[in-house]
């Protein structure tokens, strides 16, 4: 189109030339009439339009991207044909107010002229160092033949650390037992201002502790970029409890008399045993706090202690936020101290096959930034256990209570949509006798409790026997545990 516009143009002019008897040269050479301030032409102009603005978000100035767009407007004759070289026209910007620029760096950053072209108009903005909208209007000048330019970006141009964030949903998969069930993970990305929409094109790179995941994705105009996870071997890794986890299992082995714990610890699962880590991973900046907010990295403007990060990702598989190597965990704030649990991968940055640690504590422009997050991996109700047996009493006009717990077999929560019911033969039922699990990762079981009374007091009738039954439903599978007594 822009060749045909070319020699639609040329043609007019050599035809222009010859009806005058004049050359080529003598009629584009000549200033002509109706010159405007610059000595442009302004005669001739019909219209004036929007073309393009290349591209449509730029980056703040001093930073790593392209920091200029090339705004371009369409210049037409009365007849609709590209209006002749030469003709005057003038632009107006508004912008963030961050030391942005159209045209030429002079005394008047917010305005400039320039001439027609093959029926263009065309004007250079040059970002500055805040992040914000820029508005270009451009008007043939003398006349009141205006367009506006559609709006551009300024921003950041590289992800910044404290805006990195990963989310799944759902959280809670039942991976223990069925295979290909999914997950979608999802990564939102924003520059130092917040700013989405700089980032489109980015690389991410995923890492699954358990199951599988896609390696990668490009964030879209949303700074958003989302895989498919899935449940298939390998499971999650056995990891050592920690102190909330033993805390957990005591208190339940104190409660409902199963052996959960040996004096120091869990014996058997707990919860983070069914966590699978997951990494994100792409290249950005550090976080800084721009004490002058000029838009750049000035020394002083970087604390360690709030905005350094690990030299090199690693998928943190017991979620202490240190990498371990199956010996030692590093950790962030410099120190390490001894770890039993399993060697955690890592992103060799610098190829030098040896994971870097500690931080640096300076600013990096340019490195990895990552983050972890966590999917549960579950199964069916290994555990539907009350704090009371069989062989209770309700006495005339008494009541008994009971605490239940469902679990599976790592004592996390069942997948979302699973329930319990709770009824009894004889007697009358008072608080939660149902429950539906929603979708969780949790930090142990399901507990509720219920009241059972007498629903005849003062009656002479002989104790009834009764049988409490509570039921599990999980993916349409029906687990009951009958606990039975008697009511006065």
């Amino acid at each position: 189109m822009k060749f045909l516009r070319f020699l639609f143009l040329l043609l007019t002019v050599i035809l222009f030339a010859y009806s005058c008897g004049g050359s080529v040269s003598d009629v584009t050479s000549t200033g002509g009439t109706g010159a405007g301030p610059g000595g442009g032409v302004t005669a001739g102009a019909g219209s004036i339009e929007f073309d393009s603005a290349t591209p449509v978000v730029i980056a703040i100035r001093g930073t790593a991207g392209n920091s200029t767009s090339l705004v371009k407007f369409i210049v037409d004759d009365s007849e609709g044909a590209p209006a002749a070289n030469g003709i005057s026209v003038d632009f107006v910007m508004t912008g963030p107010g961050g030391n942005e620029y159209i045209g030429e760096q002079d005394a008047t950053p917010t305005t400039a002229s320039t001439e027609t072209v093959g029926g263009y108009a065309s004007v250079y903005l040059n970002s500055g160092f805040v992040a914000g909208s820029v508005n270009i209007s451009a008007t043939v000048t003398g006349t009141a033949l205006t367009a506006a330019a559609s709006t551009i970006s300024i921003g950041g141009d590289v992800p910044n650390d404290d805006h990195l964030t990963l989310a799944r949903l759902p959280v809670n998969l039942e991976g223990l037992e069925w295979t290909n069930i999914q997950s979608t993970v999802s990564a939102f990305l924003a520059d130092r201002y917040g700013n989405y929409n700089i980032l489109e094109g980015t690389s991410l790179s995923f890492k699954a502790e358990a199951g599988a995941i896609d390696t990668s994705a490009v964030t879209d105009a949303y700074g958003e970029a989302s895989v498919m996870f899935r449940t298939q071997d390998l499971k999650p890794e056995d990891v050592a409890p920690v102190a909330w986890e033993n805390a957990l299992c005591a208190a339940l082995e104190a409660t409902y008399g199963i052996d959960f714990y040996d004096g120091a610890a869990c014996q058997y699962g707990h919860p983070r045993d069914g966590y699978a880590a997951i990494l994100l991973s792409t290249t950005g900046e550090e976080a800084f706090d721009d004490l002058n907010a000029n838009g750049v990295f000035d020394p002083g403007e970087f604390t360690a202690a709030d905005h350094d990060t690990m030299q090199e990702a690693f998928l943190d598989v017991n979620g202490d936020g240190c990498w371990n190597d199956g010996a030692t965990a590093y950790c962030p704030d410099g120190s390490s101290l001894a770890s039993a649990d399993p060697f955690e991968i890592y992103i060799d940055d610098n190829w030098n096959s040896a994971y870097d640690w500690p931080p640096n504590g300076v600013w990096d422009a340019g490195k990895t930034i990552f983050r972890n997050t966590t999917i549960l991996i579950s199964g069916g109700p290994a555990y539907i256990v009350s704090d009371l047996s069989s062989g209770f009493a309700v006495g005339d006009s008494s009541s008994i209570t009971f605490n239940v717990m469902v679990s599976d077999i790592n004592l996390n929560p069942l997948i979302s949509g699973s329930t319990v019911a709770v009824s009894a033969s004889v007697g009358t039922l008072t608080g939660i006798t149902s429950y539906t699990f929603p979708d969780t990762i949790g930090a142990g079981p399901v507990e509720f409790g219920f009241m059972l009374e007498d629903a005849n007091p003062g009656d002479t009738d002989a104790a009834e026997i009764t049988a409490i039954t509570v039921k599990v439903t999980w993916k349409g599978i029906e687990s009951t545990v009958l606990i039975t007594g008697t009511v006065d």
